[in-house]
């Protein structure tokens, strides 16, 4: 993140960004307290493992992650690991480079202790306007009319294809993939935009074959085959394809601009084709 700045209150070292040092914190660290004394707090998870704000302030709206290291399994994956908070934290960053969206992280937390880094904590700004993609189909989707209904079902099949085909495209697994793990907006056009969250599952192979993104898809069905019907499942499939396909035509293309031959063995030609431009294994 340019321009990030590093500040210690006691025993919690923190990177922030340096205009938003004062508002989100005092001289003893973290305005949490402050905040949830001055309702300012929506609690929207709370657990052993992770707690979950949302903080409304003047000109920022933001989502606190708390990970309490609570258990002896915490601490040593503490000791081998990364933080939870510091995980999430460099994967949005690097989605972000690959033009994957998703939320906008601005400060993260650790506690420095004799054994390691203990607690953790993560700040980002809130998506405006979005929704989890599970809450929609199953609480907003339904009050609307049905011909609205079918046009954003439609559309949402589209969308969630081609936004699976470009996080595989550009090298992206997330391997807990469902639609909690999703954030969906509409445009003033009733156009979908999705976001990815929940970073902890995802990982950056040098590439997603064709088997392996289509294992991936098989984790998302798993929600949507009792939720969403099977023609809209496969305007999503139609859609993911195409998506894919328009990248390994490019890549194919990029490699006979640059002299590449592919051998035309007879009735191999196609299968050669995937293995070289697809990594199909």
């Amino acid at each position: 993140m340019a321009n990030i700045i590093a500040q210690t209150y006691g025993e919690v070292r923190w990177q922030v960004l340096p205009h938003l040092r004062e508002l989100l914190f005092c001289a003893e660290g973290l305005r949490l307290g402050q905040w949830l004394r001055d309702g300012q707090v929506q609690v929207v998870k709370q657990g052993p493992h992770r707690s979950v704000y949302r903080v409304r302030l003047p000109g920022l709206d933001i989502h606190v992650k708390h990970y309490p290291v609570y258990d002896l399994r915490a601490w040593l994956r503490q000791l081998l690991r990364p933080s939870k908070a510091r995980t999430e934290f460099e994967m949005a960053e690097q989605l972000a480079g690959r033009g994957i969206p998703t939320f906008v992280p601005v400060a993260l937390g650790e506690r420095a202790t004799t054994l390691g880094t203990g607690d953790s904590w993560l700040i980002m700004e809130t998506l405006a306007g979005t929704e989890a993609l599970n809450t929609f189909i199953e609480t907003t989707l339904p009050r609307l009319e049905e011909a609205q209904q079918t046009l954003l079902r439609q559309r949402l099949a589209v969308a969630l294809g081609r936004f699976t085909a470009r996080m595989h495209n550009t090298g992206v697994l997330h391997h807990d993939f469902h639609a909690g793990n999703l954030l969906i907006r509409w445009d003033s056009d009733w156009q979908p935009e999705l976001f990815l969250i929940d970073l902890h599952a995802v990982r950056l192979p040098q590439q997603v074959s064709w088997r392996c993104g289509r294992n991936n898809l098989v984790v998302l069905n798993r929600w949507f085959q009792l939720r969403v019907s099977r023609t809209d499942r496969l305007r999503c499939w139609h859609a993911y394809c195409q998506e894919r396909d328009a990248v390994a035509m490019e890549r194919w293309q990029r490699l006979m601009d640059t002299g590449a031959r592919i051998s035309a063995r007879s009735g191999d030609t196609h299968l050669e084709l995937e293995s070289t431009v697809l990594a199909q294994p």
